[in-house]
């Protein structure tokens, strides 16, 4: 043949038409064969050029119902080219053309449909020449004749003008591919590009749907995408503009067209919508009058992550003619579309948490009931959007109910929404009460409007837990059904959180309110002034009599007990309590009033850190002037017995002294002079007594107890041996000096050791220790005598208190123990006593030792 230079515009036209490739390929074969002298001519392609084949040849007169026939092959081709041994293969190796020897000879080929073009229709392969390009050989054109020809025989080859015809077709293939590389190229960067410009989710599909409106004819395209959890996808529907029309609600992925892509071989499928729908999204594409729908398989890092469709509203709309386009794309359509959505997620995440956070504060700012309910139907219709919302509360004394309701919902609704809420209440926790009345439930009412054929199709109902059991219960109702995403359960879950920590919050408040309340009542009635100061010495809590006796005015603001007075009697106790944890003194206000003051620490629990002190004010003015009263009348009856005593012990001496007296006359003196003698000990204690509280104090000085104690205890050896009594001591080597005044602390150890002796039975026995404990000096008077009952053991300090089992035994005036407490406590020591029943008692007494 000879090459036709008409042919190199008609096949460059060809090879630039929108056709899909084999179809182009086919078209080029044809024009080949109507310009030649050929009976056949077959076009294969490889990589970098799409795959695929084509070929046409001219039937015999006799088989002519057609002019040509035409055979295509797709992508099988290119693996059969490559791997089968051939002509093909040889050429496409080696670049080199391969032609038969001459016209009537026929080469042997049995490749892809050369084999159904050539040998099926007994034409003889001629030629078989390279598609040659810049990077390689990247197909064949394979040419021949019939065997059995009529007609004259062919002419010999042109083998030059066929170099030359492939050349071209080559060429024109090799830019027609180029150019549409070219266009993915740009397609691909302007995908690329959005996304990169951070664009959100509505804008990137604008870009996606612009992008696939050159490619494809649709009307309407919906994006589903997989959430995170991988368990629900989220269908979007937009128009041919991209404008977002309608959102899902969230579908299962096994029951999503995801699920259908999954099992096919190729990224697309066609679908006719006219039959019964196989997802909820055709089944919506139906209902907007579309007749078709093809899918695409959205995928990322061999990860399904949903699917791109597009509908049509004609039949059979979508051929082959772009897919081929449009398959190398998905890729970074997918990519593009995941990043917009997680970075919508990501936004929408930040909003819900900032919108969680507000709620909250909302909820704890207003616990009570109705406000809480207020909130939650102002709040969270917004955060988690459905149609109708619900929330019952079951608290330990009332009931009460809030319904966010469409504007034309009816009572046959609400009282449905009503009952099932209950419903649910009570079936995760009996409710003990009624339901609530009308007068306990808030309606509000949204702007949507329902059609009246509108039902409740699903519903969320999540329980209020709290440590206090069920609070309550939140709910949700929809008018579609749809498998709840993990999202939307998680959002759920922080808003029925927070709400039940506002509610138990709420219960807390109510009662540490109602406990406030009631120790501020308590205080208010209580007749001693108290306060409360913690650490840094401000007041956190006082009362009416605290203020009367300080004299000061309530202050909402916590002030300093520095701020409220100037008593430096008060606060140098407090300053005490300080250091030495409980204290307990009488002080006097400026009013002339004395106050029996005591400051303890408070505690934490199972803490030994203290947190604060409570101070109490005892007004004892009125006592203290009892006993002043008391103290003078004994001053005055004392002196005034002690005269007639001294006159009737002088009598009776005199008596004595007139001669000798008879026994009865004896025995009566006798008698005398002992209660005599015990009304003057009586009288001695008393004055005594009013001596030492009379808060003068004694000169102290420096001494050395160990002498003393030996003295006290030689002076009183006799009674102790005239009841067979051991009386023993056990003083330290070491001298220890007390500031002290010698003759009161004698006095107490002569107390102390007499009564040892008074209440041993005869062969006890009796010990006196001094030791040296904490820098102080312990005197310890230990005894084997008939004990003290452990309930006489707070009182045996308290004046004229006697144990009743020992008043039979031994007489006193009961004010010995008394007396020696108010002298050791002047010198700034302690005193006690522990004893056993029957076992004996221990008396004693700690005094600071001198610094030196």
């Amino acid at each position: 043949m000879v090459f036709d230079p008409r042919l190199t515009g008609i096949i460059t036209q060809i090879a630039r038409s929108p056709f899909p490739w084999v179809e182009r390929l086919e078209k080029v074969a044809e024009v080949v064969l109507q310009m030649s002298g050929f009976d056949a001519v077959s076009l294969a392609t490889v990589a970098p050029f799409t795959p695929g084949a084509a070929g046409v040849f001219r039937p015999q007169p006799q088989h002519r119902p057609y002019d040509v026939v035409s055979v295509t092959e797709n992508v099988p081709f290119p693996a059969r080219v490559t791997s089968a041994p051939s002509l093909s293969r040889q050429v496409l190796e080696s670049g080199q053309p391969v032609f038969a020897p001459s016209p009537g000879e026929c080469l042997s080929e049995k490749t892809h449909c050369v084999a159904t073009l050539f040998q099926f229709s007994k034409i003889c392969v001629q030629a078989v020449l390279p598609l040659a390009t810049q990077e390689g050989c990247a197909g064949v054109m394979v040419v021949g004749a019939h065997t059995n020809r009529a007609a004259p025989p062919p002419p010999p080859l042109d083998r030059d003008g066929l170099m030359q015809l492939a050349q071209h077709i080559a060429l024109a293939l090799e830019n027609a591919h180029l150019q549409e590389e070219s266009r993915r190229v740009q397609m691909f960067a302007s995908l690329i590009a959005a996304a990169n410009q951070g664009a959100d989710f509505r804008q990137t599909t604008q870009a996606v749907i612009a992008t696939l409106r050159d490619l494809l004819p649709f009307q309407m395209a919906v994006i589903g995408l997989v959430d995170e959890s991988q368990s629900t996808l989220q269908n979007f529907f937009l128009n041919a503009s991209g404008k977002l029309l309608e959102t899902m609600p969230p579908v299962a992925v096994e029951a999503s067209v995801v699920n259908v892509l999954a099992n096919e071989s190729t990224p697309y499928t066609r679908f006719d919508l006219s039959l019964p729908p196989l997802c909820p999204h055709h089944a919506r594409l139906a209902g907007y009058g579309f007749q078709s729908a093809l899918s695409f398989r959205l995928q990322s890092q061999q990860q399904t992550i949903g699917h791109l469709s597009l509908a049509s509203a004609s039949p059979h709309t979508f051929a082959d003619r772009s897919l081929d386009w449009l398959a190398p794309l998905l890729p970074a359509l997918s990519i593009v579309l995941q990043k917009a959505y997680f970075q919508d997620a990501l936004e929408r995440r930040a909003t819900e948490l900032k919108d969680l956070i507000l709620l909250n504060d909302r909820f704890l700012s207003r616990p009570e009931p109705d406000a809480i309910i207020d909130t939650f139907l102002t709040h969270v219709p917004r955060l988690v959007p459905a149609e109708i919302h619900g929330i019952l509360l079951s608290l330990s004394d009332e009931v009460k109910m809030g319904l966010n309701l469409p504007s034309n919902a009816g009572d046959a609704l609400r009282q449905q929404v009503q009952k099932a809420m209950w419903e649910t209440l009570e079936s995760s926790h009996p409710a003990r009460r009624p339901p609530p009345s009308p007068a306990d439930v808030q309606i509000r009412r949204h702007a949507t409007f329902l059609p009246p054929d509108w039902e409740i199709k699903s519903t969320l109902a999540w329980p209020i837990l709290s440590m206090q059991g069920v609070l309550g219960v939140v709910y949700a109702a929809y008018g579609e059904e749809f498998s709840v995403p993990s999202t939307l359960l998680r959002l759920y879950s922080l808003v029925v959180s927070s709400l039940a920590a506002a509610l138990e919050n709420s219960q807390l408040l109510s009662k540490v309110t109602a406990e406030r309340a009631m120790l501020v009542s308590v205080l208010n009635s209580t007749p001693d002034g108290i306060l409360v100061v913690n650490r840094e010495g401000r007041i956190l809590l006082d009362n009416p009599a605290a203020r009367r006796a300080l004299g000061y005015t309530p202050n909402r603001q916590q002030v300093s007990l520095t701020d409220i007075t100037d008593n430096q009697d008060l606060l140098a106790l407090f300053e005490a309590a300080r250091q030495r944890d409980s204290v307990t003194e009488e002080i006097t206000t400026a009013n002339k009033q004395t106050f029996y003051t005591s400051i303890r620490p408070v505690h934490v629990p199972e803490e030994e850190a203290v947190i604060g002190w409570i101070v109490v004010l005892q007004n004892v003015t009125h006592f203290k002037e009892l006993n002043e009263a008391k103290d003078h009348f004994v001053n005055i009856v004392s002196h005034d017995l002690r005269s007639p005593l001294t006159n009737i012990y002088i009598a009776t001496q005199l008596l004595k002294t007139l001669g000798p007296l008879e026994d009865s006359q004896e025995e009566l003196t006798t008698i005398i002079e002992k209660y005599v003698r015990q009304m003057t000990n009586l009288i001695d204690d008393l004055l005594d007594l009013s001596k030492i509280e009379a808060n003068i104090e004694p000169e102290m000085e420096a001494n050395n107890l160990n002498e003393m104690v030996r003295e006290v205890v030689e002076e009183l050896r006799p009674q102790a041996e005239k009841k067979s009594i051991t009386l023993q001591t056990d003083l330290p080597d070491t001298s220890y000096r007390v500031r002290c005044n010698l003759n009161r602390l004698r006095q107490v150890t002569v107390n102390l050791i007499e009564n040892a002796i008074k209440y041993t039975p005869p062969d006890g026995q009796v010990m006196v220790q001094l030791s040296v404990q904490d820098n102080s000096l312990l005197c310890r008077v230990t005894d084997t005598g008939i004990g003290i009952p452990k309930k006489a053991l707070p009182h045996i300090f308290e004046k004229f208190y006697r144990v009743k089992q020992a008043e039979g035994a031994q007489k006193g005036s009961g004010l010995g123990l008394s007396i020696c407490k108010t002298i050791i406590e002047q010198h700034r020591g302690r005193i006690w006593a522990e004893s056993q029943l029957n076992k004996g008692s221990t008396f004693s007494f700690v005094l600071p030792l001198c610094e030196n």
